[in-house]
């Protein structure tokens, strides 16, 4: 058996057990990669299993509102994540990816439905233990005597963090470089972006300004969507170590968007999956090796507006230069007409040519906007 202590939830201090082959010392779980998450299957007090995501920018665990009552799982107490109260749940008997079980866990309730999961898992399933996430191979080990040799691995400017004033799963951060700049990030499995950056590192990289074509981007988050969009910009450059990315997409966040502490910004899944980690818990350090798969799918604006939905149709709040939306004259404070709800309006305006009746200050005209890859 395999045994260690992690913390997974907050407040929770559980061990983590599970059956090994007697030679290896080491204990396999499958992952998989869908709909841009890594999922695992986990059962909780032998029912299952269910599809959790592996998310390493979390420091508690979570649950679905529907898996929550379904497993009539009860009520611990209440707990604040990003400035919300989130009822917390106690599991039993969970095991993770078939390999890695654990007596107890905690588990906020989400306030919605997880996309592409029932829960997800903390950053303690990779930071208790020496772990590796391998996508070549899809799976995740577990070393419970440590790991001596990373063969084809190099270590990374990184570390293992305490955060102050959280009772949770240490996080894995990183430096890595932007267009050849230093930034900071945590290195985060459940971030469907990339790179996501502070405001004011965005500015100071030079990412974000006025005359530089952007896709607007919606921020999403345990609290749900941000009322502002973040500007998602194609940089030169991402360097993560010896691991090199040409042309990746950074996301910019808004200057009054909720930041990150003391980190500068997140390296999300689409570029993480472009390389096996792993963690060596002792010197709490992040090694990486570049595998063979490509970087993973981001949405993108093929239009480079933001709409708001506005009396039965939508105002234009952002337009990108260089974008289809730019050049078909359409500017900030313009309002679309639509004739059926807000959701069938933004698949026509975004889903191919499209005639559109557009009225300002001055007038109503016609606008033909054809989307288009810009970036």
């Amino acid at each position: 058996m395999i045994s260690r202590r992690g913390l997974l939830a907050a407040g929770l201090a559980v061990g983590v057990s599970g059956p090994v082959l007697a030679q290896s010392r080491v204990a396999v779980g499958k992952i998989r990669l869908e709909n841009g998450r890594v999922n695992i299957d986990t059962t909780l007090g032998g029912k299952g299993p269910f599809n959790f995501v592996m998310d390493t920018g979390a420091v508690v665990s979570g649950i679905s509102p529907t898996l929550a009552a379904r497993l009539g799982l009860k009520k611990v107490r209440d707990v604040r994540l990003a400035g919300k109260v989130f009822p917390l749940y106690l599991a039993r008997d969970a095991v993770f990816g078939g390999a890695v079980g654990q007596p107890e866990i905690g588990l906020f309730g989400l306030s919605s439905e997880l996309r592409g999961g029932d829960g997800l898992l903390a950053a303690g399933l990779m930071t208790s233990t020496d772990s590796e996430l391998d996508f070549d191979r899809l799976e995740w080990r577990v070393h419970p005597d440590g790991l001596a040799d990373r063969p084809g691995f190099t270590e990374v400017e990184s570390s293992i963090d305490d955060l102050p004033d959280v009772n949770g799963s240490h996080l894995i951060s990183a430096t890595v470089k932007v267009n050849g700049q230093p930034v900071r990030l945590i290195v985060d499995t459940g971030a469907p972006r990339a790179v996501s950056l502070r405001y004011d590192v965005g500015r100071r990289l030079g990412l974000w300004a006025e005359d530089k074509p952007f896709s607007p981007a919606p921020l999403h988050g345990i609290g749900g969507v941000g009322a502002d969009p973040g500007r998602t910009i194609r940089a030169a450059r991402l360097d993560v170590g010896p691991v090199g990315l040409d042309g990746p997409l950074v996301t910019v966040r808004p200057a009054k968007a909720v930041n990150f502490a003391d980190y500068e910004g997140i390296l999300g899944l689409p570029a993480i999956q472009r390389m096996n980690l792993s963690v060596d818990t002792k010197r709490r350090k992040l090694f990486v090796r570049r595998n063979g798969r490509d970087t993973g799918i981001e949405l993108l604006s093929r239009t480079g507006l933001w709409l708001d939905e506005d009396r039965g149709g939508a105002k234009v709040r952002l337009v990108s230069p260089g974008s289809p939306g730019a050049a078909a004259g359409l500017k900030p404070g313009d309002r679309i007409a639509g004739n059926s709800t807000f959701g069938a309006l933004l698949a026509r305006v975004n889903g191919g040519p499209s005639s559109l009746q557009v009225t300002d200050a001055t007038g109503v005209r016609t606008v033909n906007l054809t989307p288009a890859d810009y970036l």
